[in-house]
């Protein structure tokens, strides 16, 4: 139950921003691929910064609700999200760097994305997939990780060295 009660903040961010991707918002062809990277960057940032609120069902859970959502395949973005998630747990003894570093591990994380998204495609498509599109929402999500990263760490989801309230029986 402490292990669920843990994972609540992130299973409502996750959640959230999903939605929000999902969302039919209207906008131009280029730029809707930008939207699914924001689960992926809050999943990036918690994977590095607290990886045990990031467990991989969540992942996939959250990636099977974007393509049930978009009416996309399914199992696309489960699969693009896990990439990323790997990705970020491999990175994740790089939690304590500065914002500037941080940056350069999150593109190197959404590198790794951009080319499982571009594959999957292809392979889904049967012809080499457009990567301009792709990799130009990447590079708009690199720009907008600093602005997810202070939301997400101002919503108390990171650590800050508190101890828990610890209640002791005396006899």
């Amino acid at each position: 139950m402490r292990d669920l009660i843990r994972l609540v903040p992130a299973i409502l961010v996750v959640l959230t921003l999903t939605l929000i991707a999902a969302a039919p918002w209207g906008i131009g062809a280029h730029s809707r691929f930008v939207l699914p990277l924001l689960p992926l960057l809050a999943i990036v940032h918690l994977a590095v910064r607290r990886p045990e609120t990031m467990p991989a069902g969540l992942v996939f859970a959250a990636g099977l609700m974007l393509d049930v959502l978009t009416h996309g395949p399914l199992g696309y973005w489960p699969l693009v999200f896990l990439a990323g998630h790997l990705a970020a747990l491999n990175l994740s003894q790089r939690s304590r760097e500065t914002m500037p570093r941080r940056m350069v591990w999150v593109a190197a994380v959404l590198a790794v994305v951009v080319l499982v998204e571009w594959l999957v495609s292809s392979l889904y498509f049967m012809q080499p997939a457009a990567w301009k599109p792709i990799a130009g929402a990447a590079l708009i999500a690199v720009v907008a990780y600093p602005l997810l990263a202070l939301i997400l760490d101002g919503l108390s989801l990171q650590d800050r060295g508190r101890r828990p309230l610890q209640l002791e029986r005396r006899s």
